[in-house]
């Protein structure tokens, strides 16, 4: 746990080798030291944030020149000793980097996409169809692929904003939730509750129980 006694909520190793760590109303590195012994040294002093309502750091992304951490209220973007905040319409769902392009969920208003060299967020696409779990590549520079919790898969296109549903992976014979989805080698994970991990293809083709998860 962190010295607050809060767990950690998210954890990324950057493109230096540092360990970021975020929980609630706390974030910081996990340093290895001579002794080979790992400490937590929290970051809020350094960047100005003690006293902050900060709440659950839920997600942390390193995105080009900063670290990005997300709660349902903001984005904390880091670079060096200074920490932008970006405060979210209604509640930040989830984000995620796409193609190199950062992108969020603020409920009820849209999908976001976040500017660093302006610190702002333009709307892109205006969904209100579910909460997102992940955000994935579909193959296609200029295409954004959607996974909702309710299994509902969504293709997005980055150039004229179209946005139509592809697949739906869940139905009345394999109810559930889905609580997370990333991509892993030329498939997809799905992180559900109640079937464990779920394998899923390029063809939206489920496979339950695979076996390098048993």
């Amino acid at each position: 746990s962190l010295p607050n006694h809060s767990s950690v909520r998210s954890l990324i190793t950057s493109s230096k080798g540092e360990v970021y760590a975020g929980g609630f109303n706390e974030l910081g590195i996990i340093e290895k030291q001579a002794t080979g012994d790992y400490i937590y040294r929290s970051l809020l002093k350094d960047l100005d944030l003690e006293g902050m309502e900060l709440e659950n750091l839920w997600q942390v992304h390193e995105y080009k020149d900063y670290i990005i951490f997300r709660s349902f209220n903001e984005l904390i973007a880091i670079s060096g000793n200074t920490a932008t905040h970006i405060s979210a319409n209604n509640s930040f769902v989830h984000s995620g980097i796409v193609n190199n392009r950062f992108f969020v969920q603020d409920a009820g208003f849209g999908i976001m996409e976040f500017n660093p060299e302006e610190m702002r967020l333009s709307r892109i696409f205006d969904f209100g169809r579910g909460s997102v779990v992940g955000f994935l590549p579909s193959g296609l520079q200029n295409e954004l692929m959607v996974m909702t919790r309710e299994g509902s898969v969504f293709k997005m296109n980055l150039k004229n904003n179209d946005v139509y549903l592809w697949k739906q992976v869940l139905d009345n014979e394999n109810q559930g939730q889905i609580i997370s989805a990333i991509k892993f080698e030329d498939d997809y994970l799905l992180v559900t509750l109640g079937s464990k991990i779920i394998v899923m293809t390029q063809d939206c083709e489920l496979i339950r129980n695979p076996s390098a998860f048993k």
